[in-house]
């Protein structure tokens, strides 16, 4: 793959160039010269025949493209620049946002047609060129590029760069243009493309000079003596136009998904290579009988496309009614061995060996967020082109999940990241599958969420249904698989996945610092009250040394409170940070207006989708917030056990865990005095859990705070007091026992 993208580069630059310096390849006859009789077909000494005037076709053909292909690529390129520029102009200012739509809107309603014979009339053929890519290209790059741009303003990486204080210049430079490069790249094609057709246009309604333009318009004619005279520039002009198109598809599937670090490969190798898969069996169904209706895979390998194996698998039935785990460290190939079982492409890996997937399948992936579309209300998303299904269904499979009729009206972005992993379940149960495939689900899911997935699992499991579960909670391994499959990758720095954890940094936890309500207060917010008396609204403080676990039901609002206090998001109350008061307004404002004090405080969100760039590696979306450190960044990662192949690898390559992990250590690099933590240990294994828990230990000893939103027992165990939400708005405090 990687190799023919390779060559279709070289194969656009080898077309491109023959055509710009064909009039300098020796041989070449004069374009000029009369050779002939008008109109006199191919011969031997003329391949191509010759034109109206008796001058050899090939030799204008040679003579002919440079021409429009240097006009082509510069209007096309200098109107993608500019409608580029004005789309991250307006992404900056509002005003300047509703300045360019208007001016957009009117260029638009222009009558095309009328502006080019207009402009090729009256205007040198350069001129018109120029003249209407600007007025009909321009507006059409700016709706393009800022409809990628506007996906951007609520993304977590572009947050983290406002917030920590960078120039907006250098957050649209290295944030969000970045990011939208795969379609700036694709608008540059349209446009050089367009800017082609344009000239030729051009040239047929006034023909000049030698151009291909010109020797279509001539030709047509004389089609019926010379078919050639006008076929050999329309066909040069395809070739260009094809050649132009393949050129710039390959240079966006090279820059955007980009190689692998060199050492990556070697690094990975020796950490995944022999990877071994154990099939335990424990219990078989009673539709033991019934194999060909079920799963089976035989001699299955996953390699990269280097030749890299990840996982390999002699033999693996699953049959109707079984719940197969799959189990391992993070980074060991748990979501690419699910999604091979699922019969779902897996890019960027060769699968090999015989599979056999029966009727349909379902899958719910790790980031269950991401898949919903934001330009869809709940409802339509669960219903997901589907039909057949009333009101009434879609209710039913939102309460097997827990979820009230209400949620099918909500839009994505009102829905708590537990809300959306029940929605994506829903979706995927909706049709009754005979396949599902669920990618850690319970991640984000309170006690009694979880409990009704489990419920869900266990009535497809006695109905006959295949389930296919991949998930670091070994209590729901336990309860709910028949058999389970484990990934174990010897050397890993994830640690083994036999129930063992490797040691906390510096060999050890340290010390649990018991404060008791007596440390310094860093961070205290009085949310508003919803009676007459403003003492009794809901109170939020954190004092040196202390962990605080935030717990209550998905949905309750647990992550908003957190975004406020982060000034992510634009909250209501008052707020003092390390002594001083800080207004709500100015908290979340961008830029932030007191940079100091907003440098105490460090977030570190649940969608590690959202929060990463996605085309900066790991080590360098951390060393952001280590000052451009690198070597720090790289430290940071590996106590928290990132594999060093992984640092180097783009979000996109890495696993959940791994991103999960990545976004906790950006927290860290800024050496915050309060970190606010969503869901920090939700995507990783035991040991990768406890290096987690390690590390919001040390900003505890360092006399700094944690407020970590969880609803895992093992980190609220941690923590020297819980703040509880039941409801909205209402918060319960619990000193636990030193």
């Amino acid at each position: 793959m990687r190799d023919i993208r390779d060559l279709r580069i070289v194969v656009t630059v080898l077309v491109v160039v023959v055509g710009l310096l064909a009039p300098l390849l020796p041989g070449v006859p004069d374009p000029a010269a009369v050779v002939g009789r008008p109109w006199e077909a191919a011969s031997t000494a003329h391949p191509l025949g010759l034109d109206r005037q008796g001058r050899d076709v090939l030799a204008r053909l040679a003579h002919g493209g440079w021409w429009l292909i240097l006009l082509a690529a510069a209007a096309g390129t200098a109107t993608t620049v500019c409608g580029t520029g004005l789309a991250l102009l307006a992404w900056r200012s509002l005003r300047v946002e509703a300045a360019v739509s208007a001016v957009t809107r009117t260029a638009l309603a222009l009558p095309g047609i009328l502006v080019v014979l207009l402009a090729g009339i009256f205007l040198p053929a350069w001129v018109a060129v120029a003249l209407t890519m600007a007025l009909l290209g321009v507006p059409l790059s700016v709706r393009v590029v800022g409809s990628s741009l506007a996906a951007q303003r609520r993304s977590g990486y572009v947050r983290h760069a406002q917030l920590r204080g960078a120039p907006p210049t250098a957050v649209l430079l290295r944030e969000v243009l970045p990011s939208a490069a795969e379609t700036v790249i694709g608008d540059a094609a349209m446009r050089v493309i367009a800017a082609l057709q344009l000239t030729v246009a051009v040239g047929v309604i006034l023909p000049s000079g030698l151009s291909w333009a010109t020797m279509i318009a001539q030709g047509m004619s004389g089609i019926r003596l010379n078919p050639w005279a006008t076929l050999g520039p329309a066909f040069a002009i395809a070739l260009i136009g094809a050649a132009m198109a393949v050129g710039f598809d390959a240079l966006s599937d090279r820059i955007i998904r980009g190689r692998e670090h060199p050492g990556a490969g070697r690094a990975a190798r020796s950490r995944q290579d022999g990877v071994r898969v154990r099939v335990t069996d424990e219990q078989l169904r009673r539709h033991r009988g019934a194999q060909e209706d079920g799963v089976e895979a035989g001699t299955l390998r996953v390699s990269t496309l280097r030749g890299r194996t990840v996982v390999a698998l002699t033999h693996l039935s699953v049959v109707p009614g079984e719940v197969l785990a799959v189990r391992g460290a993070s980074g060991s190939g748990k979501t690419t061995l699910l999604r091979v079982l699922a019969g779902r492409p897996v890019p960027g890996f060769r699968v090999s060996g015989r599979l056999r997937v029966p009727g349909r399948v379902r899958m719910v992936t790790q980031d269950p967020g991401s898949t919903l579309s934001p330009q869809r209300r709940v409802g339509r998303a669960i219903r997901d082109g589907r039909r057949g299904f009333s009101r009434a269904a879609l209710c039913e499979a939102l309460a097997q999940v827990g979820l009230a009729e209400e949620f099918l009206d909500r839009q994505p972005w009102e829905l708590s990241g537990g809300e959306a992993a029940r929605v994506a379940i829903a979706r995927a149960v909706l049709d009754d599958p005979p396949v599902l495939a669920l990618d850690e689900p319970t991640n984000a899911l309170d006690a009694a969420s979880r409990d009704l997935v489990v419920g869900m699992v266990r009535d497809r499991s006695e109905r006959g249904r295949i389930t296919l579960v991949v998930s670091h909670d070994s209590v729901l391994v336990d309860e709910l698989a028949s058999r389970t499959v484990d990934l174990a990758a010897p050397g890993s720095p994830a640690g083994p996945v036999d129930g063992t954890v490797l040691p906390g940094p510096a060999g050890g936890r340290p010390p649990r610092v018991s404060t008791s309500g007596t440390g310094r207060e860093l961070l205290r917010w009085e949310g508003p009250s919803e009676s007459s008396d403003p003492s009794r609204g809901p109170v939020v403080s954190l004092r040196s040394g202390e962990i605080v676990a935030l717990t209550g039901p998905s949905g309750i609002g647990k992550s908003t409170l957190l975004r406020v206090l982060a000034g992510v998001s634009a909250g209501s109350g008052r707020l003092r940070v390390d002594g001083r008061t800080a207004s709500m307004e100015d908290w979340s404002w961008i830029p932030p207006r007191d940079p100091a004090q907003r440098a105490l405080v460090a977030y570190a969100g649940q969608d590690p989708v959202a929060e990463l760039g996605p085309l900066r590696s790991l080590v360098s979306s951390v060393a952001q917030a280590a000052g451009s450190d690198r070597r720090r960044a790289a430290r940071i990662l590996a106590r928290l056990h990132v594999p060093t192949g992984a640092m180097r690898r783009r979000p996109g390559r890495c696993s959940g865990g791994q991103r999960q992990r990545a976004v906790l250590a950006r927290a860290l690099a800024s050496a915050p005095t309060v970190l606010l933590a969503d869901e920090p240990t939700a995507s990783l294994d035991a040991a990768s859990a406890l290096r987690v828990r390690a590390e919001l230990e040390s900003v505890a000893a360092a006399g700094g705070c944690v407020l970590v939103a969880t609803h895992d027992p093992d980190l609220v165990s941690l923590a020297h007091r819980a703040i509880h939400m039941e409801h909205p708005g209402q918060i319960e405090e619990h000193e636990h026992a030193m």
